[in-house]
């Protein structure tokens, strides 16, 4: 994306902290989706240090993508799923993801395999969610 070299993100951060900074002035985002900052790739986790570090007064959740890394870990915020909806999205991601299809990990029961197990973690009337990890939520009352 943006000609940004894959793999090598952290050398580029200077560059990527410009995009996000005119990114931050653009617009003016409710919820942003990111990875983790502990993913193993290196690229997810300057990605997701960005993200906190540019938009520091806004709600972040940071998903998970399970990979060789082994790295999901527990998450902290749920949102329990239909098992229609759990099976679209696992459909939906192995269809619009075309760069990692080659991968043998990469196929739509992995990641309904993933939605199940996040909903016994919260008990999901369905049996499926989606997790993520939340850094911070500021809740108004």
């Amino acid at each position: 994306m943006l000609d940004f070299k894959d793999g090598l993100f952290p050398a580029q951060q200077p560059a990527i902290k410009s995009v996000f900074e005119q990114f931050k002035a653009d617009y003016e985002p409710d919820v942003i989706l990111t990875h983790h900052t502990l993913d193993l790739h290196q690229d997810h986790a300057t990605i997701g240090a960005m993200t906190r570090q540019t938009f520091r007064d806004h709600l972040i959740l940071r998903y998970e993508i399970p990979k060789y890394d082994a790295d999901l870990g527990g998450a902290n915020a749920y949102f329990p799923l239909t098992e229609r909806v759990a099976r679209q999205k696992a459909r939906h991601i192995h269809e619009h993801f075309a760069s990692q299809r080659g991968r043998r990990w990469f196929d739509p029961e992995t990641f309904l395999s993933l939605a199940r197990l996040r909903g016994i973690e919260c008990n999901a009337a369905e049996g499926f969610a989606e997790a993520f990890h939340l850094p911070k939520a500021t809740i108004a009352i």
